[in-house]
């Protein structure tokens, strides 16, 4: 495979969002996204599968028979195929860092604390106390007028996480 520029990572990890899942595809560098959900039910159904199978196991490497994915909707079939593909061929597929692998409110909260003005740094601080705390900084940022510098200082911190998973993964990447 070819050098992964980070920023394909970096974006995938500023729109990670719970229930969902990327992978890296070591061989092309294209990166594929799965819920948790059609991750559960792949997983059930080969064994669901295997039960069904004239001999009692088959290797869920090769395909997902059709008799079990019969009640799901065309497109439910092809998340769920994916999904199984992606679990069955994890040698392929190394699974990137997600929303419980580091915090965006941390990132945030990072950037509040190394503010340059006082006055927007307490603003910030106090907008991450409150409930909902992501969604009232984004709009302090909005009304401040410095939602450019939160997306630069953002952008580093996760190019930073890419970094870190790329060299933890032996995965070649370009700065780009």
């Amino acid at each position: 495979m070819n050098a992964i520029p980070l920023s394909k990572i970096s974006e995938w990890l500023a729109l990670a969002t719970e229930g969902w899942k990327a992978y890296l595809n070591v061989d092309n560098g294209k990166i594929m996204t799965v819920s948790l959900d059609h991750l559960a039910i792949a997983v059930g159904l080969v064994r669901v599968d295997n039960a069904l199978q004239e001999n009692d196991y088959h290797d869920p490497s090769i395909y997902l028979s059709d008799r079990v994915l019969q009640d799901f909707s065309d497109s439910e079939r092809h998340d769920i195929r994916v999904a199984y593909h992606l679990t069955y061929n994890s040698d392929r597929y190394k699974e990137l860092p997600n929303d419980y692998d580091f915090s965006m409110l941390k990132i945030m909260e990072s950037f509040a604390l190394v503010y340059h003005d006082q006055s927007v740094r307490a603003n910030l601080l106090a907008s991450l106390s409150r409930n909902e705390a992501a969604g009232s900084f984004l709009r302090n940022l909005q009304n401040l007028g410095i939602e450019h510098e939160w997306c630069e200082a953002r952008d580093a911190a996760l190019r930073v996480i890419a970094r870190d998973w790329c060299i933890d993964n032996h995965i070649l990447f370009d700065e780009d």
